[in-house]
């Protein structure tokens, strides 16, 4: 199991689209009447809708949607990791 739920991943183009659908589905169907009814401001939805921000909190619990995060190795494997140790090192 992945610890990814039941749903699909979503990129930011997915969450995009799902805001569009969502906004086409208010009464006016105008991201102003989306953000009033979602207690954001409609220059943010704006904003995300341009892509010159992200999508935060507010705006994806009102589509159902969650942030993950994810990490994995660089695709290089000739490319050898140099070990690294942390902490202090004292003086002699």
């Amino acid at each position: 199991m992945s610890g990814l739920g039941s749903e699909s991943p979503m990129n930011l183009t997915d969450v995009l689209a799902e805001l569009k659908k969502d906004i086409g589905r208010t009464d006016q169907g105008t991201a102003k009447r989306w953000a009033q009814f979602n207690n954001v401001s409609a220059a943010y939805v704006c904003d995300v809708l341009a892509g010159r921000r992200d999508p935060g909190e507010k705006i994806l619990d009102a589509l159902g949607i969650e942030r993950i995060t994810l990490y994995r190795r660089k695709p290089s494997p000739s490319v050898k990791r140099k070990a690294r140790h942390h902490g202090n090192k004292t003086k002699e």
